[in-house]
């Protein structure tokens, strides 16, 4: 089976911008294959309360629910583009920005399908196994 190559970047939580703290809360691939999905962990994450532990609550679940809902957004959308278009999206998805989520610089990487590149990135880069 013939490899494709998908461009990554890791979405990280940086509640505190003046002391560059963040941890890794989701990816976002586009692959050479029409492909573009995004994976974000769930409100209760663990690793959000034992590495920010004066954070309120809930301002992590406030903040991830509107992500969730552009990140599906933006992947409806790019499900009704070409190739060019999407790689367009996912450019200015990564862009730097200004809000308690940000995104990595992208990589890429080579892997027989979207979802096990996606399950690849996810697993290294959040869940760390």
């Amino acid at each position: 089976m013939t490899n494709h190559y998908y461009n990554y970047a890791i979405i990280r939580f940086l509640p505190y911008r003046d002391r560059g703290e963040f941890i890794n809360i989701g990816i976002v691939i586009h692959g050479n294959d029409g492909s573009f999905s995004t994976r974000v962990v769930d409100a209760g994450y663990s690793r959000v309360d034992d590495v920010f532990p004066a954070l309120p609550e809930s301002l992590f679940a406030q903040h991830l629910k509107p992500l969730k809902r552009e990140l599906s957004r933006i992947e409806a959308l790019a499900s009704n583009c070409n190739i060019d278009a999407q790689q367009q999206l996912f450019k200015n998805l990564a862009e730097p920005s200004e809000g308690v989520f940000t995104y990595s610089q992208s990589g890429t990487l080579a892997a027989k399908d979207s979802k096990a590149a996606l399950n690849e990135l996810f697993c290294r880069y959040v869940q760390h196994a």
